[in-house]
């Protein structure tokens, strides 16, 4: 499994995720939100076949049930 990393504030966490495209790390992004006004956005790029959206789903459940259990 990859590196967990935990930030805040959002713009921390976008800034890392752009230092990751910058420096061609990325290699794919699924993109989470919940809006101010309850709704929630998914947003994937195409370079992510299905079965790895699904992988990196799990992982990041994964991670925060790990979290949450370490308190």
């Amino acid at each position: 499994m990859g590196e967990v990393v935990f930030m805040h504030p959002i713009p921390e966490m976008l800034g890392h995720v752009f230092n990751l495209y910058n420096t061609s790390k990325l290699a794919g992004l699924i993109l989470l939100c919940k809006t101010k006004d309850g709704n929630f956005e998914c947003l994937w790029t195409d370079d992510l076949s299905y079965l790895e959206r699904l992988g990196l789903l799990e992982a990041c459940k994964d991670a925060m049930n790990q979290a949450a259990a370490n308190g």
